[in-house]
């Protein structure tokens, strides 16, 4: 119920038109970017196996679980068997339509914690929050582009709901939460300790409620994960995705000490406490640094504010969640990268954060005092920030969907599709567009869909990309002039056993756009050198 006195139907307006903001945010980023992620298509694949009777492959007769997110291939599975369409268009439309309500539901949810659970008189904190999650880039284009973060965010604010009211009494909405986290990506149950292990620090009713709400949200979770979990194991042979396999070198967990991996974690948290607030792949360069430094500060504040004595309970949990997740996040950028569409649903619980902060603050120094301006005028910062991050993302992200999505990857993979012989292989890094308009058989460098790349890399700890070219042997390779290079140092005799044949290059049309926020972005997928296998 409202802690201010403001009535079910006021709340409620108000929750309705968060959601038409955030679907309109979603609604403007797709009609000027039309950005159709690279993975997206690595489980679209599956997706269209399965709807045509192929079974739930990406390569017809190879039962390797390629991907982690059952939501991702499922519902565009069913989307293009009930479609029944030529191409990828429609079924994504589909995803994509489901996608958005659920981030905009999930956003809104959030929204409606600033009405019913009111911790300061400041009446512009509802109002930032949505501005803030409407302009976020990362989350405006991981959940529109085929990916899974408007999902994620959906069932971590219906997980985060069930804590700030009690999961005691309210483990049956944890459950389905939590379900649907372990639906959505693999790692859901990271999501699920950091919320179980918030709801025990500040749920106030006794230790001993808050432990059985726990138990009977996880026996709810068990039994309806069970289906997918047993179907998965018989189908695929293990539970565990290959993709997850792929993705953590358990080589490092054998070979470094706990000790220094932790310290190695702590380092990294600080490096990118900001990284949920940043531009999509901000790593590449191209960003002015006052935006990663307000993106820094932002992120500095998220994490600690729980440390802060406080009354705002519902923000002291956003921060800790916060923490516990860009901790996670650390730990995965140890051991191989935090991609970005990880990052939308922590953005999301600092942006609560920030906005129930700084309102907090502005009664505890006064409205009009020197101080109270000052906390206003950061927070107006950051909603300006995040303008600005959005306004120059989508200028960078509309000529990397035109020029090396569609204008480079996609004419990679067609021009396979008709040189490459049915029973022949390719090796390859990007998968997405390659793999999926080729439909030929891959051997992908990351091992997303290729075991044997797993395989190597436990027995021979340490292999680069390149190196798997000679342990693979395949007919065709598809490689970026520097890969060339390495593949050419590493493996000179090899490497002579190739010719190219074909050379994608679409740098001319890039320097057009020289000067572009987050250009070199676009500049490291510029160029694709196609070799074939002599066999004379």
């Amino acid at each position: 119920m409202p802690t201010d006195g403001t009535s079910s139907l006021g709340i409620r307006a108000r929750v309705a038109i968060a959601f038409l903001v955030i679907v309109a945010a979603q609604l403007v980023h797709v009609g000027i970017t039309d950005l159709v992620w690279e993975d997206y298509l690595i489980s679209f694949r599956y997706s269209q196996n399965l709807a045509e009777g192929h079974g739930l492959v990406f390569t017809e007769g190879e039962r390797v679980q390629g991907f982690s997110s059952p939501i991702q291939v499922l519902l565009p599975a069913l989307f293009h068997w009930l479609f029944a369409a030529d191409t990828y268009r429609p079924a994504l439309w589909g995803y994509r339509v489901v996608s958005m309500i659920a981030f905009a539901a999930g956003g809104a949810g959030m929204s409606r914690l600033f009405l019913t659970h009111r911790s300061s008189s400041d009446s512009l904190a509802p109002l930032a929050f949505v501005a803030m999650l409407a302009l976020e880039i990362k989350g405006l284009a991981f959940a529109t582009n085929g990916m899974e973060a408007g999902f994620m965010v959906l069932f971590l604010a219906i997980g985060f709901r069930a804590a700030v009211e009690g999961v005691s009494t309210r483990w049956g909405l944890a459950a389905i939460a939590w379900t649907g986290l372990l639906y959505t990506r693999a790692d859901g149950c990271v999501y699920i300790a950091a919320l179980g292990i918030t709801s025990l620090l500040f749920d106030g009713v006794g230790r001993k409620a808050v432990w059985r709400g726990l138990l009977l949200a996880g026996l709810g979770t068990a039994i309806l994960y069970l289906p997918w979990f047993v179907w998965s194991w018989l189908y695929f042979g293990t539970p565990i995705p290959n993709s997850v396999s792929a993705k953590s070198p358990a080589w490092v967990l054998e070979q470094v000490p706990w000790l220094v991996l932790s310290r190695a974690v702590l380092s990294r948290m600080v490096q990118i406490v900001g990284l949920p607030f940043e531009p999509i792949y901000s790593r590449f360069g191209g960003w002015p640094l006052w935006t990663l430094a307000c993106a820094w500060v932002l992120g500095a504040f998220s994490a600690g504010y729980c440390l802060l004595r406080s009354s705002d309970r519902v923000g002291r949990m956003a921060s800790l969640l916060y923490l516990f997740l860009i901790v996670y996040m650390s730990y995965v950028d140890v051991l191989s990268a935090a991609v970005p569409w990880y990052l939308p649903p922590v953005a999301v619980l600092g942006m609560v954060v920030l906005a129930r902060g700084t309102g907090q603050m502005i009664d505890r120094f006064g409205s009009g005092t020197p101080l109270a301006v000052a906390i206003q005028a950061f927070r107006g910062g950051a909603v300006l920030t995040l303008m600005f991050l959005a306004v120059m993302s989508l200028a960078q992200l509309t000529v990397f969907q035109r020029v090396v999505e569609y204008g480079n990857r996609e004419k990679v993979g067609r021009w396979l599709r008709d040189a490459v012989a049915a029973e022949e292989s390719v090796f390859l890094e990007p998968l997405g567009y390659m793999g999926y308009f080729s439909q030929r058989r891959i051997l992908d460098a990351s091992g997303l869909v290729t075991p044997r790349v797993v395989a190597l890399r436990r027995e021979q700890r340490g292999l680069s990309h390149m190196q798997l070219i000679a342990q693979l042997q395949p007919d065709w390779i598809v490689v970026r002039p520097g890969e060339l290079e390495e593949f050419q140092r590493v493996s000179p005799g090899w490497a002579m056993r190739y010719r190219l044949v074909r050379t994608f290059d679409v740098t001319r049309e890039i320097e057009r756009h020289r000067g572009l926020y987050g250009e070199p972005m676009l500049s490291s997928d510029s160029v694709f050198l196609v070799l074939k296998q002599d066999d004379s």
